[in-house]
């Protein structure tokens, strides 16, 4: 029997510092499909979601004629969309796109991806993942925004220091994901001259720096450097005048021994072997309406620090910085019920925005957010960043499946916060252990809980987990004591989830527990499907009449008296 304590999502984006590289020639596959498709990391398409890139199975350097069924693309993805890479031949990269239904694999140019990194289980081996951190939220507790920005900062597992940038998300009610268009290597080195001199000396100029030269720049695109704007347009200001926003990631890192660096990656220099770990600005910039040059007076007006470029220290008394000096770095954009915020991690060495707590030993682990109204920047949110114990990082580095479950365990036990995430993730473990261990303390919100069951029993590898996962979902649905139908969400939630948890009625090892949910069995006074709309309930029925043919004798028949019995909505 599952245990169900509350749970919430996860569903976060970060961006990654690793290259695709190029398989050998001899190794590569022409064709690409379900049986040939290796998954080596997470990608994200360049471009505007309105951009079509269409998706042949055959490599088109390799096809004699697009007419073929191979060559023929079947499916095609479009700028913003998440996809896994494969193999990468010359060129090409092999990618599998997830639809709601089923999925796609195909063939694209490499340099229409750029690397990324979901946060799953899948990057538990990487070297640079680190334990989780947490937010306190110190200053607008009464502020709906700031409560809900705290959720959706606990329901994000960073990968890697959160001052490598707060990823997009839109899975708290209340935000809208913003659509980020990713600057190609063409337009970044168009436009770097200008970006760098911008943010390193705090004035545009065309002329390249010969020690940063656009070249080197180019270079480093999709791995330690991105950019990008955004569509729709932002409204800073909050009255409906949109800016032209470029944001600029990675800037300021360089080169050791000809590679880049990295943010998050530690470095180990000077005589005493000191260890840091690198960070990046991100710094927002306004472009003027064509998109060619650096608005700078209205990038001052909206980013730059009301104190100006002098920093009053206790140390060293008053400093002149030459680079452009924000509010904070790294910022980013987030909009909730319809307002544009921004956020910013304030420097130790550059205070507040009010010039204040200068030199305050925990000022760098403090977040703020923003608000632009009337032409004023107000903030009004304050949150303290601190790490988690070792839990984390062992769930996620350790080889050890027992260290796993052992960790998910205490996780659970004390009743972390972030307990749920990680529940999560172990689902998504190699091993069937773990995602057995996840299983265990899974639960909630059934809006929440009963997406994941379903998608469980209907597409995990062990069929013991498929079980379990179904069992689960049917016991609460048939035998919890309670109204299925009048449970909050849940009818919905079943709904929104229904071609999974059909197909899992024709896998022997879920058929009896997915027809028990469809009205076999039911708690209380109403099949669940009765307070479905009446186009769901038809599928559920020519499903399970599918089914009683199949499987004459089985459950099937007793759901489909149940439900043609009822009322439909």
């Amino acid at each position: 029997m599952l245990r169900f304590a509350l749970i919430t999502i996860l569903a976060a984006i970060q961006l990654s510092t690793v290259s695709l590289a190029t398989d050998d020639p001899s190794s590569c596959s022409e064709q690409i499909g379900a049986t040939t498709f290796v998954s080596k990391t997470k990608v994200v398409v360049i471009g505007a979601p309105t951009d079509r890139i269409y998706l042949p199975a055959q490599r088109p350097d390799a096809c004699e004629s697009s007419t073929t069924a191979e060559c023929k693309p079947s499916a095609y993805i479009v700028g913003g969309d998440t996809v896994d890479a494969g193999q990468t031949c010359g060129s090409w990269t092999a990618v599998r796109f997830h639809a709601m239904t089923r999925e796609y694999f195909g063939w694209v140019r490499s340099e229409s991806l750029t690397v990324s990194y979901l946060n799953t289980a899948e990057v538990q081996a990487d070297s640079t993942s680190s334990p989780r951190y947490s937010f306190h939220l110190t200053r607008g507790k009464a502020l709906p925004v700031c409560q809900a920005y705290q959720k959706r900062l606990d329901r994000t597992l960073f990968e890697r220091t959160p001052r490598c940038g707060i990823p997009e998300d839109d899975s708290v009610p209340g935000f809208s994901r913003l659509n980020r268009i990713y600057l190609s290597k063409d337009e970044i080195e168009r436009l770097w001259p200008a970006m760098w001199s911008f943010v390193s000396r705090s004035h545009e100029s065309d002329a390249p720096d010969p020690g940063w030269p656009a070249s080197a720049a180019r270079a480093r695109v999709g791995d330690s450097l991105f950019a990008w704007r955004y569509l729709p347009l932002l409204s800073i200001d909050n009255n409906g005048n949109p800016d032209n926003i470029l944001v600029e990631q990675g800037v300021g890192l360089g080169f050791s021994n000809g590679m880049p660096l990295q943010c998050g990656q530690a470095v180990t220099y000077g005589p005493q072997s000191v260890t840091q770990t690198l960070e990046l600005e991100q710094t927002p910039l306004v472009l003027t309406t064509d998109s060619n040059r650096i608005d700078e007076a209205r990038t001052r007006t909206l980013f730059a620090h009301p104190k100006g470029q002098t920093v009053h220290t206790r140390t060293n008394g008053d400093l002149t910085l030459e680079g452009f000096r924000t509010i904070g770095n790294p910022m980013g954009f987030f909009k909730y019920q319809d307002l544009y915020y921004f956020e910013a991690f304030y420097g130790e060495w550059t205070g507040d925005i009010e010039g204040k707590r200068i030199e305050g030993p925990s000022l760098k682990n403090t977040l703020a957010v923003f608000l632009r109204k009337d032409g004023l920047t107000q903030q009004v949110c304050e949150y303290q960043m601190s790490e988690t114990d070792g839990l984390a990082d062992i769930f996620f580095k350790s080889k050890s499946t027992e260290a796993r479950i052992k960790a998910l365990e205490d996780l659970n036990a004390r009743e972390s916060p972030d307990r749920r995430k990680f529940n999560e993730i172990a689902l998504r473990d190699p091993s069937s252990d773990v995602r057995n261990a996840a299983l265990d303390n899974l639960g909630g919100d059934p809006k929440y809980f009963v997406p994941i069951l379903i998608e469980t029993m209907a597409h995990d590898s062990d069929e013991k987990i498929r079980e379990k996962a179904a069992i689960g979902l049917s016991s609460y649905f048939t035998s919890n004591g309670s109204e299925g139908c009048a449970e909050a969400g849940a009818a919905e939630a079943v709904e929104k989830n229904l071609p999974p948890l059909l197909s899992a009625v024709k896998d022997s090892i879920t058929n009896r527990y997915a027809v028990e949910v469809l009205g076999a069995e039911y708690s209380g006074l109403t099949p669940l499907p009765c307070c479905m709309s009446g186009k769901a309930k038809q599928q559920i029925l020519g499903a399970l009449r599918d089914n009683a043919k199949a499987k004459p004798g089985g459950w099937a028949p007793r759901a489909i008296a149940n439900l043609e019995n009822c009322s439909t909505p």
